[in-house]
């Protein structure tokens, strides 16, 4: 009984946290250059279980490097704008600007031409989030990737639903290769949507199963009792 027991609690457990994994969520996507020199930068959003969401934002230096000088990007819901906030942020993450279709410049750094590419439009993004200042000066500023954490300043939970299917712009500067980065860049992309979740399977809870096991186990036990007898 005890081998049996001990086997229904590990599979309880891998069962809670299969469940667990299954709520995490996680996205990678790429942007590309709506105008100016050739590059690509990645961006990822991972959903904590915490409720915050965790960003990474790093240059593809396969293709060129490229100063990161800002990111901006577009939520699904506005209502979320006054409550953002940033924590954990990485080296040269700076000044940050949150208000509904109006972000095109935060700090010194801005998004604009090119309306019908520009992810910000003609009025401006949702948010915008300066890395960096101008220049590489010397190599220490100059800025490949930048990570942040997305948080609610009233602690309500965010969600990959916040950010999903909505466009993201980049600005970099000193683009290119080697000794060679006299480019600049503007770069787009949009934040893929998540799966639809498959339809839940028929599966006892973990504690369901293991009172069916435990009461089988003590009639398979009382049996041996009567069979000894």
């Amino acid at each position: 009984m005890r081998t049996l027991l001990s086997a229904t609690l590990a599979a309880c457990g891998l069962a809670f946290g299969t469940s667990l994994l299954a709520q995490a969520q996680a996205a990678t996507f790429s942007l590309t250059p709506f105008t100016g020199n050739d590059a690509r930068v990645s961006v990822t959003l991972n959903e904590l279980s915490s409720g915050n969401i965790d960003v990474k934002v790093e240059v593809d230096k396969t293709l060129a490097l490229a100063d990161l000088r800002g990111v901006f990007f577009n939520v699904k819901n506005e209502a979320i704008l006054p409550q953002l906030s940033l924590i954990n942020t990485s080296a040269g993450v700076g000044t940050f600007k949150f208000a509904a279709n109006s972000v095109s410049e935060v700090g010194k750094v801005k998004l604009e031409g090119e309306p019908t590419l520009n992810p910000c439009g003609s009025t401006g993004c949702d948010g915008g989030i300066e890395i960096g200042q101008d220049g590489l000066k010397g190599g220490k500023d100059d800025y490949q990737s930048a990570s942040w954490t997305f948080t609610r300043k009233d602690g309500q939970a965010l969600s990959m639903a916040d950010f999903e299917g909505m466009t993201w712009g980049i600005r970099a500067t000193s683009v290119g290769t080697g000794n060679s980065r006299g480019g600049s860049t503007k770069l787009s992309g949009v934040a893929p949507k998540s799966p639809t979740p498959e339809a839940p399977k028929d599966i006892p809870e973990p504690a369901t199963a293991l009172g069916i096991l435990v009461v089988a186990a003590g009639a398979a036990a009382s049996r041996r009792s009567v069979e000894r007898g």
